[in-house]
């Protein structure tokens, strides 16, 4: 997760404080392809339906109750790289995108563009640590329980990921914001249904982008797997 935070993280950065609608659009079709690619993996959708359903208000209900401006001490650095390792060994989901429901996404990436400036380097460390204890904590606990509990976990997971598809939602207003350290943090947005017009187009077409992107190396994926 390091690596790849690194290598995108000016571009990353720039684009969703630049250009945040059709970046949060990319995310959206990405995690909705996502959703259909693990949820393909339960093998009985019936009777794994009241974890799929569990899971979709957990997250709906925990997306709702993160601030948009999360504390920015160590303990939540380190929470939130233990967090987000963890994504990365769990089927159709992210480090990037467990960051960007817990509000650090922007916050990590930009004290990798100046690893060396203030105090950047600590919050590395700090997050580095917290991905070396999740994922050394956890991998041993997910693979006992996709072993015991096999479609229960992947529909959690799948509701999980639906629930939280509210924070990834393009379109958004700002109702209340503040100045710390000289910029201004949103505090609390709604989100919103978008106008019809150039953007919203546009929007679409990366949605479909960012979808279709993970279908085809979920069939590549595959198809090596057979091979």
């Amino acid at each position: 997760i390091a690596g790849a935070l690194i290598s995108t993280a000016h571009l990353m950065h720039y684009l969703l404080t630049e250009h945040p609608v059709p970046t949060w659009s990319i995310f959206f079709g990405l995690i909705t392809a996502s959703i259909l690619v693990v949820g393909h993996s339960i093998n009985n959708r019936v009777t794994s339906f009241p974890a799929l359903a569990l899971g979709t208000l957990l997250a709906y209900g925990i997306t709702g109750l993160i601030p948009l401006h999360t504390p920015e001490e160590p303990w939540y650095i380190f929470f939130s790289g233990m967090i987000a390792i963890c994504a990365m060994i769990l089927p159709g989901l992210s480090g990037s995108f467990i960051l960007l429901i817990l509000g650090k996404y922007v916050f990590i990436t930009s004290a990798l563009r100046n690893p060396f400036a203030q105090d950047n380097l600590e919050i590395i460390l700090i997050f580095i640590a917290g991905c070396l204890i999740g994922i050394i904590g956890f991998s041993r606990f997910l693979r006992f329980a996709l072993e015991r509990w096999h479609d229960f976990t992947l529909a959690l997971l799948t509701g999980f990921m639906i629930g939280a598809m509210r924070k990834v939602w393009p379109w958004k207003i700002t109702l209340e914001s503040q100045i710390i350290r000289g910029k201004e943090h949103v505090l609390l947005e709604e989100n919103v249904w978008p106008l019809v017009n150039t953007e919203l187009w546009i929007s679409i077409l990366l949605m479909g982008v960012g979808f279709a992107s993970v279908i085809l190396l979920n069939n590549i994926s595959k198809n090596r797997a057979e091979d």
